[in-house]
């Protein structure tokens, strides 16, 4: 079930944002006084888009999770690239509410338009180009589907080069602060849009692939064969001492 976080956290995420009026982001280049005007006007709107929206960073957490789950099967107990993937999840999951919380600030009451325009950047320039940690939680987890070698990998090795690409279509968008317009400002074509289509088209395959990996753990757990995990291969052997010494037990009492 967690691992429908992920299209839970894509459909609250876009939903809310429609409703805020963030969808399409407004200009960097907007004046004070047009940024106030548009607060002062969608008060109640923008108010209930982001409280909906601070929803689906948890949904985030819930998902990276249930990715780490599966990155423990390919890493057995030292697992720095699981935990590590789990660490940036939980990252993400801040920096998703943070901005947010600037938005709400400037939607709470009335100001000066420059203190309102200054609140805006806040929110917007982390919210497209705070990148950084999920560029790392592609890295590893794309890293973790390579160093998969039991004889058929939890995940497609495709998947993992793939995840390690999509992490540099992120890129671009951290460098946001040196443009107020063009492709690479907050709301342009490539730091904006492309960095969607990255992330929650990225994030779709995952969910496929991983209700896949989930659906095979499954289906070795009932068979009682977890084929090449190291920590099910080392239960089996604690239960069969157990067993051998309870049996010793009985022959001498």
């Amino acid at each position: 079930m967690c691992t429908w976080a992920a299209p839970a956290c894509t459909l609250v995420f876009f939903g809310a944002f429609a409703i805020a009026g963030y969808l399409v982001p407004p200009s960097p280049g907007a004046s004070p006084q047009e940024t106030a005007d548009f607060y002062a006007n969608n008060t109640d709107t923008i108010r209930l888009g982001l409280v909906l929206m601070c929803f689906a960073g948890g949904l985030w957490i819930i998902w990276s999770a249930q990715m780490t789950n599966q990155m423990l099967r390919i890493e057995g107990r030292s697992a720095p690239l699981a935990w590590t993937q789990l660490a940036m999840g939980t990252c993400a999951c801040i920096e998703f509410i943070m901005p947010a919380y600037f938005w709400l600030t400037a939607s709470y009451r009335e100001r000066d338009p420059e203190m309102q325009q200054m609140l805006n950047d806040m929110g917007w320039l982390p919210f497209d180009g705070f990148v950084w940690t999920i560029i790392w939680q592609n890295a590893v987890i794309g890293a973790a589907v390579l160093m998969d070698k039991r004889a058929t990998p939890l995940f497609p090795r495709w998947y993992g080069y793939m995840s390690i690409w999509v992490a540099f279509l992120y890129l671009p968008s951290g460098f946001n602060v040196f443009f107020k317009d063009g492709p690479l400002a907050w709301n342009g074509a490539i730091s904006w849009w492309l960095l969607l289509a990255s992330i929650f088209g990225w994030l779709m395959v995952t969910t496929y692939l991983l209700l896949q990996a989930v659906a095979r753990q499954e289906r070795e757990t009932a068979a009682g064969t977890l084929a090449g995990d190291p920590i099910s291969d080392l239960e089996r052997r604690v239960a069969l001492l157990e067993r051998q010494a309870q049996a010793e037990e009985r022959v001498h009492a």
